[in-house]
């Protein structure tokens, strides 16, 4: 019904799911079908998480370049819009400090999109017996296991509801804690001579994403890693010929190897 074409990539689906959910009754079967797309992509990207015995040596590579590059002047800033824990678990890997939240001490990691870690229980007005679960930042209503935030918090998926992974152009999107996440981006941005886009293709479905990004990054030095020409060219569109594009794999680009 909403990718008759079957054209649809699986975050496209779910936000035509959305929409048309805000047009439907509450007893429209979509409820349904989105509730389990949500629910089992949480799933699958934890068993995903969970089989990867050792990260392949280009996380290890970046983890260190990233670590040499804390120290002078403005610290590497870490934003991705996966919801994995492979950033997380490359810099555990290397004994490198991490935080949700900006701290001097530790690597900044923004997730505007959210993470399978995460879970918005406060928001929803819950409270839970164990001690473990720490909000990401002291004003936030996000909160992650921090005393084991690589690990899979909710084993047996009893509240997938509660986990908090927001999809591109997602109602979901203009929430508080959302909003409060875009203001640390912009402001780590604001604080930095430029960017750098690693395996990024600007999907066109995440206006959101994309105009903020053109905002933010004027007056920017840009490189982007992508091994893509179409999303290459949608790069030079957006940010001019003054980018500095490689057709290039994460894997390949000079972040991702040993110095």
């Amino acid at each position: 019904m909403v990718d008759p074409k079957g054209s649809l990539q699986f975050e496209e689906i779910l936000i035509a799911l959305s929409h048309h959910l805000k047009r439907a009754n509450g007893w429209d079967p979509c409820h349904g079908t989105l509730d389990v797309l949500r629910d089992s992509c949480g799933q699958l990207l934890w068993k995903i998480q969970e089989s990867v015995r050792k990260l392949p040596d280009c996380y290890e590579n970046f983890a260190q370049w990233i670590g040499t590059h804390r120290s002078p002047g403005p610290r590497s800033v870490i934003v991705s819009f996966n919801w994995d824990l492979l950033t997380e678990r490359a810099l555990a890997d290397s004994h490198l400090p991490w935080t949700y939240s900006d701290s001097r001490s530790a690597i900044f990691i923004l997730k505007p999109h959210g993470s399978i870690n995460w879970n918005d229980y406060l928001s929803k007005g819950l409270r839970t017996e164990y001690s473990g679960w720490q909000p990401i930042s002291p004003d936030s209503k996000l909160s992650y296991d921090a005393s084991n935030a690589l690990s899979n918090p909710d084993r047996d998926d009893i509240n997938p509801n509660l986990r908090y992974m927001i999809f591109p152009g997602d109602p979901e999107s203009v929430e508080v804690d959302a909003k409060r996440i875009w203001r640390w981006v912009s402001k780590a941005i604001s604080e930095r001579e430029g960017i750098v886009f690693i395996g990024y293709s600007l999907p066109e479905y995440d206006d959101f994403s994309l105009d903020f990004l053109e905002h933010h990054s004027v007056g920017k030095m840009i490189e982007v890693y992508n091994p893509s020409k179409e999303h290459l060219e949608k790069f030079r569109r957006l940010f001019g010929s003054t980018a500095v594009l490689e057709l290039s794999k994460f894997e390949d680009s000079k972040y991702a190897r040993r110095p």
